[in-house]
């Protein structure tokens, strides 16, 4: 078995809605599967070794959303760091993967009202992986050779909930109540 079939199953055992992901990057990490309906259902084991059997090198896609109960901030190069680190409490501590192009997701418990958008109000390179989006788990490797790896793995801490402050940034309104 493969390293990232055997990764696929561990995320799948751990109760993760999961596909198999193009790893050409020409193909901006394209899913290889038609997923809406893992976006409410799990897929089965067998399903999963099925699809690695096929793509052997395919990337591990991480739904995200009410399913799997996270809500995912990606930021991007050159300056998606810089324009999230004022948004970000001190210590934040949550499961975060390093992109092959020195971007970041970070996994946060799911928000309900937070949409899938491919920029966050305001913040040039800063999107949110909801309802609807996925993104890449470690360690998958891109057609380019480059991987993705765990900064914070989700053994080493709980998930946080979505900082307020980047609630706030959200594009429409919502009521917060913490």
């Amino acid at each position: 078995m493969n390293e990232i079939l055997s990764a696929a199953l561990r995320y799948l055992d751990d109760g993760n809605p999961i596909i198999p992901v193009d790893p050409d990057v020409k193909k901006d990490k394209a899913a290889l599967v038609k997923w809406k309906p893992y976006q409410t259902q799990l897929p089965e084991p067998g399903q999963v070794e099925e699809w690695w059997t096929r793509w052997p090198d395919a990337m591990i896609g991480g739904i995200t959303g009410a399913l799997a109960q996270r809500t995912v901030i990606d930021t991007d190069p050159p300056d998606g760091e810089e324009h999230l680190e004022p948004y970000l409490p001190d210590n934040c501590e949550t499961p975060t993967i390093a992109t092959p192009r020195d971007g970041k997701h970070r996994i946060f418990q799911y928000f309900k009202p937070a949409p899938n958008v491919s920029c966050l109000c305001g913040l040039e390179h800063v999107d949110c992986r909801n309802d609807g989006g996925y993104h890449v788990l470690p360690p998958s490797r891109n057609s380019a050779g480059g991987t993705y790896k765990w900064l914070i793995p989700p053994d080493t801490c709980d998930l946080l909930p979505m900082p307020r402050q980047l609630c706030i940034l959200l594009p429409r309104q919502i009521n917060i109540e913490r």
